[in-house]
């Protein structure tokens, strides 16, 4: 998918520049049992997230995966920009959703926002990230 998302301070969902697709088994994507029907694999742009996801790393992102049900790094759709992020849910309420998500920048220099009440509605999460493929 020609999209790209922010792993620092947002950026709009645009078409992506023009390039050679990158191909991963499914074999593989089987393994670690993510439906390749379900996948998409993004760019990330920005240096929040690094060094586990440095800045042009391509991340496999698993769109069944929606609910931030348990920690893990997430895509995500927030106020207009797309972000790849660590997700944090804290206690559930009585419906099994979480009271607040943590979201958290892995590079330190980026303090991390807490969601709660009303702004949980604005957080679309679009899957979990399952793989990061960097380019050397």
């Amino acid at each position: 998918m020609d999209l790209s998302v922010s792993a620092g301070p947002g950026v709009v969902a645009l078409d992506g520049p023009d390039g050679a697709p990158l191909v991963v088994p499914t074999s593989w994507m089987q393994n670690l049992r993510i439906n390749a029907d379900l996948t998409v694999l993004v760019t990330v742009k920005g240096d929040s997230m690094a060094p586990g996801i440095p800045d042009g790393a391509f991340v496999l992102v698993h769109l069944i995966e929606k609910q931030v049900l348990k920690a893990g790094i997430y895509a995500y759709n927030l106020d207009g920009h797309s972000y790849v992020k660590r997700l944090v849910p804290s206690e559930t309420n009585g419906n099994g959703q979480p009271e607040a998500i943590s979201i958290i920048s892995d590079n330190p220099a980026y303090p991390p926002k807490v969601l709660t009440g009303r702004k949980l509605n604005d957080l679309k999460v679009v899957g979990r990230v399952r793989a990061i493929l960097a380019m050397i």
